[in-house]
């Protein structure tokens, strides 16, 4: 996911396009909007995946529609709709006809109340050409039938797709294109099902293989309604390059999201004397730390060797420990163990540590032990730590997204990792200032509407067009140190 796509959502009025780069840093006052930018992209780029979407899947808990879509004041209080989405650029142009080529993938996903819950009316998916204009789209929307008394009905016409005929790449073919895509001919393929209770509408969607990247319902499940014209030979010619070019750039689609977002807290789970291996919680944050260093005694040597290297590396480098070792209390892989750090010349339980280690530590692992491409939505990373910590946490960060293509949003309030990432751009190393995005989140006093300001960097790191808000507090922080009188 390249570009968060926001519309209505919570704080955010009208529609965002938010660019995100491997390091992407999110800064602000509390309650500026930072953890529900997390909270939409996670969501965004789950809008490729499933039309069955948890808006309180931990960490992050948005509540029911009321609290979920924009609020604008007035009788009506809430927007009838929000849309989430994303934009994901293809680092190799798709040829999907004669002068059509695929640069950009986008999912937008609108939702309405239904039970007093957000629940998806429309999905579409756009292929966007080398000219930034949509070259082929197909929308699904979901319509309830419902009989003249007012129940649903079994017996609906289904779930409409309409797919848009390939559009032109030069741009003096624009208003031709406009008009084609109005043309009463265009096919709409339908879904071939009974009508259902809107009860049940995500999981009949995911029933029948008709949810985003699995979109491929087989031919008997489709038909192309008949146009209200016969359509000439190249017209059904140029619907059937159109379906094939989707299923192919669709198939380049879901090709980047082999790996979910994952999402880590502020607050990781305490440390423990001993950990049972028996008793593993993953849904627990931080818990799965402890059991992946567990597993390391029966772990390939080149995988043990990479991980422990790797974490006894930033141990040193930020000063909060030396080395990390698991103490087995058994022969046997089921056994309960221990964590023990090494600080100085001794080897202390992760209990009898400064709580930075423990609360450190199971975000050391998450990130070292992923794979290359991940993403992580991170929630003020700096909590319990050192400047000297999180300072270098900044420098891990720009690492991993240099050597292993990893991506990183972080909410954070350290000062000490914005600036440790801007010296990283210095030194034109890791990372330049085209891997690095620091937005910027300011709450207008009046509306409670939030703007993402992005705040660029120059080749040295140096900030660029900053707001004034920004600077606001910190420059009037230091008058008052250097000029007490004022």
């Amino acid at each position: 996911m390249d570009t968060v796509i926001i519309k209505d959502f919570r704080c955010f009025a009208g529609e965002h396009r938010v660019r995100l780069r491997p390091v992407t840093l999110l800064v602000g006052e509390n309650s500026a909007g930072k953890t529900s930018f997390l909270a939409a992209a996670r969501l965004a780029e789950q809008t490729g995946r499933t039309l069955s979407l948890n808006f309180n899947e931990p960490p992050f808990s948005l509540g029911a529609y009321d609290q979920i879509a924009r609020f604008h004041g007035g009788q009506g209080a809430r927007v009838k709709e929000f849309v989430l989405g994303q934009h994901i650029d293809l680092h190799n142009s798709v040829s999907i006809g004669v002068g059509n080529k695929t640069k950009a993938v986008e999912t937008l996903a609108t939702f309405q109340e239904q039970a007093a819950h957000p629940m998806i009316v429309e999905w579409g998916v756009s292929l966007i050409g080398e000219s930034g204009a949509r070259s082929v789209g197909l929308t699904a929307r979901y319509h309830a039938s419902t009989s003249a008394s007012g129940d649903e009905s079994s017996g609906g016409a289904g779930d409409e797709i309409e797919v848009a005929p390939l559009a032109p790449e030069h741009p003096g073919e624009a208003e031709e294109t406009e008009s084609a895509a109005a043309d009463s001919d265009r096919w709409i393929v339908c879904v071939q099902t009974q009508g259902m209770p809107t009860a049940t509408f995500s999981s009949r969607w995911e029933d029948l293989r008709f949810g985003p990247l699995s979109f491929f319902l087989t031919a008997d499940q489709i038909r192309l309604r008949r146009p209200k014209t016969t359509p000439s030979r190249d017209r059904v010619m140029q619907h059937s390059k159109t379906l094939d070019a989707l299923q192919h750039v669709l198939a380049v689609f879901r090709a980047r999201h082999r790996e979910a977002l994952s999402a880590f807290p502020p607050i990781r789970s305490a440390p423990q004397r001993t950990y049972d291996p028996i008793q593993e919680n993953p849904a627990a944050a931080g818990t799965n730390a402890p059991m992946v260093l567990g597993r390391l005694s029966v772990a390939v040597p080149e995988w043990r060797d990479a991980l422990t290297h790797a974490i006894s590396r930033f141990g040193e480098a930020s000063g909060l420990f030396r080395a990390v070792s698991v103490e087995h209390k058994g022969n046997k892989g089921s056994d309960p163990f221990q964590i023990h750090v090494q600080i100085g010349s001794g080897a202390f339980n992760l209990m009898d540590v400064g709580y930075g280690v423990s609360q450190a530590l199971p975000m050391l692992v998450e990130v070292l032990n992923a794979p290359d491409g991940k993403t992580f939505l991170l929630q003020q990373p700096e909590v319990h730590l050192h400047p000297r910590a999180q300072a270098e946490f900044g420098s891990l960060l720009c690492s991993l997204a240099h050597v292993h293509n990893q991506r990183f949003i972080v909410e954070t309030h350290s000062d000490a990792i914005v600036d440790r990432v801007r010296m990283e751009v210095r030194k034109k190393g890791s990372v330049t200032n085209e891997d690095v995005a620091v937005l910027f989140f300011e709450r207008e006093a009046d509306t409670g509407h939030v703007t993402i300001h992005e705040i660029p960097l120059d080749e040295d790191g140096n900030f660029q067009d900053v707001p004034d808000a920004y600077r606001r507090f910190f420059l009037e922080e230091q008058d008052k140190l250097l000029f007490p009188g004022m």
